[in-house]
């Protein structure tokens, strides 16, 4: 999985909107449900869930793969 999240925001630092929505629809449920876990009701959880992606999106060219996995980064930019 972690070469396949790598080589998704590879596509999407190349444009591939499609590649950056597939690493949506795999890491979101974990993201939101970490916010739901911290105490955050429901809606809150979605607002920062949608954050949390808006950051990713700009910083795509922040990920480094030898640094971990996509899904770690994600939790670094959650907490």
């Amino acid at each position: 999985m972690a070469e396949r999240d790598a080589n998704l925001i590879s596509l999407a630092l190349e444009g591939d909107e499609l590649a950056f929505e597939r690493l949506y629809r795999q890491h979101a449920g974990r993201v939101k449900a970490y916010f739901l876990r911290s105490g955050f009701a429901a809606h809150d959880a979605e607002d920062r869930l949608q954050e949390v992606f808006v950051r990713a999106f700009h910083s795509l060219h922040t990920f480094d793969a030898s640094r971990g996995c996509a899904g770690t980064w994600l939790s670094a930019i959650a907490r």
